[in-house]
């Protein structure tokens, strides 16, 4: 899928207590961030249960850095293995609607400009690169939240 990013992490935490850093770095769905200090969390809207959680990375965390942002992806993960050496945490990172939206958009006006024999060179460049941008910006942040992920889990570990 276009829209659809998956990573496999390596750790050397049990399921408990990697699963216990991550409640502590999430919102859990429901809090507003008027109530609570966001600067403190990385994810939001975290949902846990058993091995599995979902969550949404922080606008704040991800480019552009702002305090809003439509196109934040969705996180699914789930704890796949467990041993004494430690832990494997599969991580797969989705677009929302939004992302397909947008893309269904831009794709059916240029499809509609070119039956209506109403297109130009400059409104299929602009088209077309307006998908290639959405699609490299999912990238970006996917690979962002991964690092994310990735520093949480290295930071405590060492802490540990």
């Amino acid at each position: 899928m276009l829209f659809h990013y998956k990573r496999i992490i390596n750790t050397s935490l049990s399921k408990d207590k990697l699963l216990g850093i991550l409640k502590k770095e999430t919102i859990p769905y429901g809090v507003h961030s008027i109530f609570i200090r966001v600067k403190d969390f990385s994810f939001y809207n975290g949902k846990f249960e058993d091995s599995k959680f979902s969550c949404s990375p922080l606008p704040t965390k991800v480019p552009p850095y702002g305090n809003k942002c439509a196109f934040i992806p969705m996180i699914d993960g789930k704890v796949i293995m467990e041993s004494e050496e430690g832990s494997v945490l599969e991580i797969i990172i989705s677009g929302t609607l939004i992302y397909t939206f947008f893309y269904l958009f831009l794709n059916l006006y240029l499809i509609l400009s070119i039956i209506a024999g109403s297109w130009t060179w400059k409104g299929i460049i602009i088209t077309v690169s307006l998908e290639v941008a959405v699609v490299l910006y999912f990238k970006l942040v996917a690979k962002k939240t991964i690092s994310l992920f990735e520093d949480i889990l290295c930071e405590r570990t060492k802490k540990d």
